[in-house]
């Protein structure tokens, strides 16, 4: 059994040897130890991209892991029909997915699930899902660059929102890099439009 004195160390030893194909990692472990989310983002997007990462990190792939298999199910049944996603922060309150207001995508709930949909290989399988979330992204941006502060992302202890003012532009700009050095990297000429 673990507590909440167990040293940090010890914990995560425990987590990943007795978690990882759960795919709950620190998300989870967070709720069972402390019983409360752990999460510095808004809940479910956030942690499922923590999670798939984990795995990733300790060689875990969408072929061997039902847990990243179960993410992927979980992030392409949150996709907006605009091809984003919209996590509100009632989700951590409520501790049940919850949709922004208005059904429209969040540019870091976005990019968190491109970035894990990233890591988990989904361009190999279906791209789609992944282009559509890099155009939503793409729009979205502002003739200087910057991208739209929208809800508050942040959150702890289930209901204190805070507001993190960069993470409308680092995520994004993140989730772009990833997608253009791991997605369009990847696709033949053909695929780009470039045919000989």
């Amino acid at each position: 059994m673990v507590s909440v004195e167990t040293p940090f160390r010890v914990l995560c030893v425990w987590c990943l040897h007795s978690n990882l194909e759960t795919g709950v990692l620190l998300f989870y472990i967070s709720l069972s130890i402390h019983n409360r989310y752990g999460s510095w983002g808004v809940c479910f997007t956030h942690g499922t991209w923590y999670a798939v990462r984990g795995l990733v990190a300790a060689g875990r792939t969408f072929k061997n892991c039902p847990a990243i298999r179960k993410a992927c199910d979980f992030l392409l049944s949150k996709e907006l029909p605009s091809g984003g996603w919209g996590e509100s922060y009632l989700s951590c309150r409520d501790k049940v997915y919850t949709e922004l207001e208005g059904r429209h995508p969040h540019v870091v709930n976005t990019s968190w699930a491109m970035l894990a949909l990233i890591d988990a290989g989904q361009a190999e399988r279906d791209p789609a899902p992944v282009h559509r979330a890099a155009k939503v992204l793409i729009n979205l941006q502002s003739e200087d660059g910057e991208f739209p502060q929208q809800e508050i992302i942040g959150v702890f202890a289930r209901n204190c929102t805070i507001t993190y003012s960069q993470y409308r532009n680092i995520f994004p700009m993140w989730a772009l890099g990833e997608y253009r050095c791991q997605v369009l990297r990847t696709r033949s000429p053909e695929e780009h439009g470039n045919a000989s």
